[in-house]
């Protein structure tokens, strides 16, 4: 599949995390013929308590604004087999205002689907549009993924559209989710995100893959490096490095060929230099996170110290692998480390409306687009369908194993409680949902109803 993700909130109060942490047998269950949770796997009650300091430097969707903010720079297993399938998992109306406060952060992960009928700007422009509903309505990050060639993703160029997005809000983050490193080298990363955050300050994050974000042929223009581990680690920690503070002691500044450039005259500095330097980019620390769908990615997070963001929305059958890679091997005493705990933020596909068959009408559109696109076949976002599973089985949120993958579909309430229950299943710190609509206000309605009913 040719899609790739994506391709910091926290509670200092460990008490207060653990009581968001339910075993099997609290998990919201169905009650009623259109609430549907399947393959549910067995609670890891086994598992010793993981101790959480967390912090962010945003005021997250469902968090008091006197909590503890997560910190953006330095400092900042699992259960069984089958990830679970989520339909709608409580009843239209029921009361989850006394878990409000304990939620954890959302976030929205953006691709620029292109819709049949409209042109390419206009799901440039529909992008914009959803990152002011995310920075009015309290989402954590605003992020968007990685993708060259593609019919039905336009988001080819992230740091053209992020400074777009970042000089249009206020408060929400901006960041990559994520830029394939490989593609790109580390340098000219850093210099990028690092202008980024110089105009806009610590509003900017940057996850990191190793995916090539399209088909082998584009990726072989793109000039793609190696994505093996050990390349793809080295070349995360000389971004890193790009990014730190530099100490001109340890290199006193010499000229640059860019000055000689300028003027057009011979490069002949006084002083040879010796160290490569970000500039913009030099000293803005900019937060890095790894993002992945299999274990190999989970493992780099863990040996950094980098906050994990894991593609469950598309890749559920390799998470539980992933995620307990990550947090057994978590190196927060590393040199390089990010964070001194394990930060794990899952993808989870969702359609919210008022009620459950104008969600699941309003879903069949992803749902055919994800059809398409296992076929093989070049697709765009297709006005919605009644009743589809009846007639294309093909539909259901499947990845290439079989395994079923996070869908969430149907009212504000019933949506809140799948993700409650994702969290509370699989320990999560943070949330980042994937809407695709036909209509782009469609979309931004459903992420309007659901962060006022994740708000309470």
């Amino acid at each position: 599949m040719t899609t790739q993700p994506p391709i910091d909130s926290e509670c200092t109060d460990q008490s207060t995390k653990d009581a968001s942490r339910h075993t099997r047998d609290n998990t919201v269950t169905p009650t009623d013929p259109h609430v549907t949770i399947e393959d549910m796997p067995i609670h890891p009650s086994e598992r010793k308590n993981r101790q959480h300091t967390h912090n962010t430097n945003v005021t997250p969707i469902g968090r008091k604004s006197g909590a503890t903010s997560l910190p953006q720079t330095s400092e900042q297993s699992l259960p069984s087999s089958r990830p679970v399938v989520v339909a709608a998992t409580q009843k239209s109306g029921s009361n989850t205002s006394s878990s409000k406060n304990l939620r954890v952060p959302l976030s929205i992960l953006d691709l620029s689907p292109k819709s049949e009928g409209s042109s390419r700007k206009d799901a440039l422009d529909a992008s914009l549009e959803l990152a002011k509903v995310a920075d009015r309505n309290g989402y954590a990050r605003y992020w968007m993924a990685e993708h060259h060639g593609s019919m039905a993703f336009m988001s080819s160029a992230t740091a053209l559209l992020l400074a777009r997005a970042a000089e249009h809000t206020e408060r929400v983050r901006i960041g990559a989710g994520g830029v394939m490193l490989p593609n790109h080298t580390p340098l000219m990363v850093a210099e990028y995100y690092g202008t980024l955050a110089t105009l806009y300050g610590d509003r900017i994050d940057l996850g990191l893959g190793r995916a090539p974000g399209t088909d082998p042929i584009t990726a072989s223009t793109l000039r793609r490096g190696s994505a093996e581990l050990d390349d793809f680690s080295r070349d995360v920690t000389e971004l890193k490095s790009y990014l730190a503070d530099f100490s001109e002691d340890e290199a006193p500044p010499t000229l640059s060929g860019a000055e000689a450039a300028v003027l057009g005259i011979p490069y002949r500095p006084q002083v040879q230099r010796r160290h490569v330097r970000a500039i913009p980019g030099e000293g803005t620390k900019v937060p890095l996170w790894m993002l992945s769908s299999s274990a190999a990615g989970a493992h780099v997070a863990a040996e950094l110290g980098m906050p994990y963001s894991f593609a469950s929305h598309f890749a559920p059958s390799a998470m539980e692998k992933a995620l307990q890679t990550y947090r057994d091997n978590y190196q927060g005493d590393s040199p390089w480390a990010l964070r001194k705990e394990p930060y794990v933020m899952a993808g989870v596909q969702v359609m919210v409306a008022p009620t459950r068959e104008e969600a699941e009408y309003l879903a069949s559109s992803g749902r055919q687009l994800r059809s398409d696109i296992r076929r093989g076949v070049p697709s765009e976002l297709k006005p919605p369908q009644k009743d589809m599973h009846d007639t294309r089985p093909d539909l259901r949120l499947v990845d290439a194993s079989g395994s079923p993958s996070f869908e969430i579909v149907g009212t504000p309430q019933d949506v809140v409680a799948g993700l409650e229950a994702l969290v509370n299943f699989w320990e999560m710190d943070e949330l980042i949902v994937i809407t695709w609509a036909y209509d782009p206000k469609m979309r931004e309605r459903s992420y309007e109803l659901l962060a006022q009913a994740w708000n309470g």
